[in-house]
């Protein structure tokens, strides 16, 4: 078996509160047989596109699908930007193509794979259930609803939408009022995830995260 082809699917979806692009990567076999991996970037999914639709003549077409090490190490070690954002997210999608199609090729799933179930079930958080940068009590009344749906975790950037690097003591005190609605609105046992997307400087993050600490946050992510 071999690879014949390797195409890009781009496409727009839109979630509760964000609108979300898409990039798919389908690599097809001369059996018929085809994987699909993500390799969404959020943002910079043309220059994805490109880079991926580039390595499938140079490391992909005629290869045997299931040398998924070999086709990995070769692209890797052959790109002199290794390690950045959108070559690691275009190696990703072609490594998650690459191992739904050895799945299908030898009739596993995937986590027999890799060595197997160690339990089976997971428990999830939710993500994408609160409107941002919101009036408190919303943002309480939708971490109720949440609950209700029978989450134990939920996860949510109490900040507005800017990137501040700083913040003012206006925001952050508003920041803070949303993390305490939300948590008195869900009580003691649910865990509450504080998500930053990387918006400020070392000495606000740590500020601010010493700030919520009280709320309990099961972790702080990405300050």
């Amino acid at each position: 078996m071999k690879i014949t082809g390797v195409e890009t699917l781009y496409f727009s979806a839109r979630i509760y509160t964000a609108d979300r692009n898409w990039l798919l990567v389908r690599i097809q076999t001369d059996e018929g047989l085809f994987g699909i991996g993500d390799a969404s970037p959020l943002g910079n999914e043309m220059q994805t596109a490109s880079l991926i639709e580039e390595w499938a003549d140079k490391f992909l077409i005629g290869k045997d699908p299931l040398d998924t090490e070999a086709i990995w190490t070769e692209i890797y070690y052959n790109n002199n930007a290794r390690g950045g954002r959108i070559e690691t997210t275009a190696l990703s999608g072609i490594d998650i193509a690459l191992w739904d199609l050895k799945g299908k090729i030898l009739n596993q799933p995937i986590y027999k794979l890799l060595g197997g179930a160690q339990r089976d079930k997971i428990r999830v958080y939710a993500n994408g259930w609160y409107t941002v940068a919101a009036d408190p009590k919303l943002n309480a009344e939708e971490a109720k609803n949440t609950v209700e749906m029978g989450y134990t975790a939920m996860k949510f950037d109490p900040f507005a939408t800017a990137n501040y690097y700083n913040i003012s003591l206006e925001e952050a005190q508003a920041a803070e009022d949303r993390v305490a609605a939300v948590r008195e609105a869900v009580g003691p046992d649910v865990d509450v995830i504080i998500e930053v997307h990387a918006k400020f400087s070392t000495g606000a993050a740590i500020s601010l995260g010493q700030r919520l600490e009280k709320y309990r946050p099961m972790w702080f992510e990405e300050p």
